[in-house]
């Protein structure tokens, strides 16, 4: 153990490093190419972590850790679909000593994997785990700081003593890990950030990282370097900017742990998985991340297929994309970037596009009558329909075409041509792909009024000449938006944002594309996550999908909220109710509630930090009983679960937000 001395400075050191510390932004060595950030291996059971290592796949069991039987039957199951590491609750020291149980058991039947002990709370309870897990997990938010949503003004000196306490606390655990040549995940929650760490960094990311950072130092004090980090969040914007800030951290400490990615509470069904596509796809593609889970509200079992789906297909986009890389980098020679990329588009006011204004939306026009696309479209406008050129005599009285605005794509591009369409369409615009002469295109332009939006699609050039263009573009007067086919769009538009303001149109073409949802979850929202795209447009197979899929987009990056938005965790043997079907209760009973975000949480670990800025919160308080919140205020304690989606519909009523169905 260390002298009185030596704890003072290294507590000192972690104090000054935070207050010093000055984050300008900028984390990757290779901005415009895939590049995996590189890590140390760290040992996890049988398995290794980080470095040239596989993305590993995890997951968590959802049964009462007590319940022997059911929790290694659930950890087989996982096992069986291709999860590699298999995380269990721990809360109290029983269940920690349980997990000996479920490993021999494990073990007896030929199931080798590694068990991750899942602790909040209670270090006796962590060091009690080590004998028996390969891993711990520890939330550094709660291992020993108190989270009791109060604000309080710490001195310099009450914080100091508050880190020394964590030393006490986490010591222990550090030298048992180190000798039994086990390993420590410091898992980081935005929903259970300390009250310490809030008062000092608030509820943010730099809280996030801060909060790991202090434990970190702690465990090199001692040289233990056995470590993977998180960052989770239910929100996918704070978990990637969490975690991009973290590697920042990493790069000016030269620190290289590994790194776990998740979405927590991302819910259930398409858009649990697009919001974990396109934080975790996103972190992946630009080389983070060297584990996952993919957190849904579902049967554990359903998230090993979509963490598969999710790791082939930024694979795939990799491999297709070598070319783009090399191109970039040659392009360019050193280059860092901001990695908040913030919109700083021009704007085309008579329009309301660009950077001062909310993303627009492009959907298919429907050729034929569809009542399901209508009874969508009168509850949740676009703004512009697409309609191709030989179907715009079919258009001219529909009543949609009043209140949303026209884009007619063209196949033959002649002054004559469009003239005919505005003789007949007055507010029409124009669509039109780059097959002849720029020169030629722009001159037709310019014979026009400046009531017209042009949309310029450049994906039949080569890169070479995408540049080339875009340089001759940022030189006119125009209503000009261009757009592009989205390879990797999110590392060409790292080069293209230094080289033209131009707006720009995200299109994502599904046609053809097998795999949807990781496409849209990682180039759709992923893009807008990334300050990407001033309209977006997404080609699919019907009008009808064409809406759905760019709804869904927007709706899980909180750009336009067409119905409810829900904030569920995945479960775990903390959760006090049956979560996947109280979720699907409730969603069923509100999703009609436009804008409207609930939180539907199994206990209080995270529940009230995640639901921080949800409307109203449905947490489970004990076995059988639920909290229900406005906001972070409690308005009704210990409500019987079988009452509680009526008494949560009461207050969402007394909130003046309820509508009838």
């Amino acid at each position: 153990m260390s002298t009185i001395t030596q704890l003072n400075e290294l507590i000192s050191n972690i104090i000054n490093s935070s207050k010093n510390f000055s984050y300008d932004g900028r984390y990757n060595l290779h901005p415009l190419s895939y590049r995996r950030f590189p890590t140390r291996k760290v040992r996890v059971g049988n398995v290794y972590v980080g470095g040239d290592e596989s993305i590993r796949i995890q997951s968590m069991t959802t049964t009462p850790t007590l319940d022997i039987e059911a929790t290694v039957k659930q950890t087989k199951e996982l096992f069986d679909a291709g999860c590699e590491i298999v995380r269990i609750t721990t809360r109290n020291p029983k269940e920690a000593k349980a997990i000996k149980d479920i490993k021999e058991l494990l073990i007896r039947d030929g199931y080798n994997g590694p068990i991750v002990a899942d602790v909040h709370f209670s270090p006796q309870t962590a060091l009690i785990a080590a004998d028996y897990a390969d891993k711990v997990r520890i939330n550094p938010g709660n291992f020993v700081d108190t989270k009791k949503f109060e604000l309080k003004e710490y001195t310099d000196e009450e914080y100091e003593k508050e880190i020394f306490k964590i030393q006490e606390a986490f010591y222990p655990l550090i030298k048992k890990l180190k000798e039994q040549g086990k390993s420590l995940r410091i898992g980081t929650n935005h929903g259970s950030l300390s009250d310490r760490i809030m008062n000092r960094f608030g509820d943010t990311p730099e809280g996030m990282v801060e909060s790991a950072i202090e434990f970190i130092k702690i465990a090199e004090y001692y040289d233990f370097k056995d470590i993977v980090v998180s960052m989770k969040a239910s929100n996918p914007f704070i978990m990637i900017q969490a975690y991009k800030m973290l590697i920042e951290r990493f790069i000016k400490e030269k620190m290289n742990y590994p790194i776990h990615l998740g979405v927590t509470e991302a819910g259930d069904g398409k858009d649990g998985r697009l919001k974990s596509y396109a934080g975790i796809g996103l972190l992946l593609l630009e080389g983070i991340g060297d584990t996952i889970r993919i957190s849904l509200t579902e049967d554990p079992v359903n998230e090993i297929p979509a963490a598969k789906e999710l790791i082939r297909f930024i694979d795939k986009i990799h491999q297709e994309n070598q070319s783009l890389y090399q191109f970039l980098e040659n392009q360019t020679g050193k280059i860092t970037y901001p990695y908040e990329i913030k919109r700083n588009t021009k704007n085309l006011d008579d329009f309301s596009i660009g950077s001062n204004y909310p993303i627009k939306w492009i959907v298919d026009f429907p050729n034929q009558t569809n009542p399901e696309f209508y009874k969508n479209i009168l509850k949740n406008k676009p703004d512009y329909f697409l309609i191709q050129e030989n179907h715009f005599n079919q258009i001219q009285q529909n009543e949609l075409l009043k209140s949303i605005k026209p884009i007619i794509q063209l196949n033959q591009i002649s002054k004559e041509n469009i003239q005919e369409i505005l003789n007949q369409i007055p507010n029409a615009n124009f669509w039109l792909d780059l097959n002849h002469p720029l020169n030629e295109i722009l001159n037709i332009i310019k014979q026009f009024d400046s009531s017209i939006l042009w949309i310029l699609d450049l994906s039949k050039l080569q890169l070479n000449e995408i540049i080339d263009t875009i340089e001759t573009l940022n030189k006119q007067d125009l209503n000009l938006v261009f757009t592009l086919d989205s390879w990797d769009i999110i590392h060409l538009f790292k080069f293209l944002k230094n080289k033209t303001n131009l707006p720009f149109l995200l299109k994502i073409d599904l046609h053809q594309q097998k795999d949807r949802l990781p496409y849209l979850g990682v180039f759709g929202a992923g893009s807008i996550f990334s300050s990407i795209g001033d309209l977006i447009y997404v080609r699919s197979d019907d009008p009808l999908s064409s809406y759905e899929f760019g709804s869904d987009i927007l709706q899980i990056t909180r750009t336009r909220l067409s119905r409810a938005d829900f904030i569920s965790c995945p479960s775990c043997g903390r959760t006090l109710f049956d979560l996947q079907e109280t979720t699907q209760k409730i969603k069923e009973l509100t999703q009609h509630l436009t804008g409207v975000k609930i939180a539907i949480m199994g206990c209080i670990v995270n529940g009230l930090g995640e639901m921080a800025d949800a409307d109203f919160g449905y947490v489970g308080a004990s076995p059988g009983k639920v909290n229900l919140y406005k906001g972070k205020t409690l308005i009704k304690r210990n409500v019987p679960e079988e009452d509680a989606p009526k008494e949560l519909i009461e207050i969402i009523k007394e909130a003046g937000m309820w509508i009838d169905p």
